[in-house]
């Protein structure tokens, strides 16, 4: 976990996290990464996998953030599912972060889940609920959710296959996302 005043240019990178050594299997945490009031990290190259509750938590404010080039759900075969509650999850009032380029497939809840009060924010170029073949079903629920009072996100050039719904935005005044 990731936590303070303006924690700032942290980089998580090239790590199994909530699997065992080969990826295989599942070795869960609660969360895999947290960051809270973090700005300009870096998650990229890692293996997100088998946690019990998210893979990635943005929480408490966590801005201009990137996560990108991950495998989240699926085993390091990207054949089977190791599942997240959630892939990657936006809780609340994050502005500005990039979600771009990974593999998030295989999760319970939802793949990505962008909470109340969040701003800005991109999901660009991922492959969500299947592997790069799109031949084999790794199925997320929702593929991407967008809550109350969330406004001004884009989701575009996404591949979604194999999700139970892909987009989802849910109530009150979530409005001017694309």
């Amino acid at each position: 976990m990731l936590s303070g005043l303006e924690v700032k240019q942290t980089e998580i990178k090239s790590n199994k996290i909530g699997t065992n050594s080969d990826g295989s299997n599942a070795v869960p945490n609660r969360h895999g990464i947290t960051l809270e009031n973090c700005i300009q990290t870096i998650i990229e190259g890692n293996l997100i996998s088998g946690n019990s509750e998210t893979g990635i938590l943005l929480s408490s404010k966590s801005s201009t953030n990137t996560i990108k080039n991950n495998l989240i759900g699926p085993n390091i075969l990207k054949t089977d599912q190791l599942p997240n509650k959630i892939g990657i999850k936006l809780d609340y009032e994050n502005e500005g972060n990039i979600i771009e380029g990974n593999l998030i497939s295989g999760n319970l809840i939802s793949a990505v889940d962008i909470g109340w009060n969040s701003k800005n924010n991109k999901v660009l170029n991922n492959m969500i609920g299947s592997n790069e073949d799109e031949n084999t079903k790794l199925v997320n629920g929702i593929g991407v959710n967008i809550r109350s009072d969330s406004r001004h996100n884009l989701v575009e050039n996404n591949t979604f296959s194999c999700n139970i719904s892909s987009l989802m935005i849910i109530g009150e005044r979530s409005d001017s996302n694309t």
